[in-house]
């Protein structure tokens, strides 16, 4: 068969990912008992309460690029030296400048401009920059951004 490395490779796929579903099955089993055993001890303090009521947060994934808050940082100190308006893609060569790190190949750029990109609209949509054209004046181009 002449398409025997597709089915092998495909199989491969199917193993690994049954293993993972699995795995992330039992971690919600865990999850599942540690939520009841909880449940079972606020009840002892609290009988009345309604669990419905507490609010749930938001799980977080961490950012392999910058520590909580550090992008933010980065982007105005970035700004504030240049003194100019600059592209989301500026920005990020100049903040991998300050960090003294190496960002190689498109993928790992746009991972790395994700976060700088978030943080630029986070701040923002707190005033304290403002988006002010875009790179070739194209809807899609990269975003300019400026101190407000």
């Amino acid at each position: 068969m002449s398409e025997s490395h597709v089915v092998s490779g495909l199989i491969a796929k199917y193993s690994e990912l049954s293993s993972q579903f699995q795995h992330h099955q039992e971690v919600m089993r865990q999850i599942a008992a540690d939520l009841d055993h909880l449940t079972t001890t606020i009840k002892l303090f609290d009988p009345d309460i309604d669990l419905r009521t507490i609010k749930v947060t938001n799980h977080r994934l961490s950012n392999i690029w910058f520590e909580h808050g550090e992008a933010n940082r980065l982007i105005l100190n970035v700004l504030r030296t240049a003194g100019k308006p600059l592209s989301t893609r500026q920005i990020g060569e100049a903040m991998v400048a300050l960090k003294d790190m190496t960002v190689n190949g498109v993928k790992e750029w746009d991972s790395f401009l994700k976060p700088v990109l978030s943080a630029a609209q986070r701040l923002e949509r707190k005033g304290t920059i403002k988006m002010v054209g875009r790179v070739d004046d194209s809807p899609r181009g990269a975003m300019i951004w400026e101190l407000v």
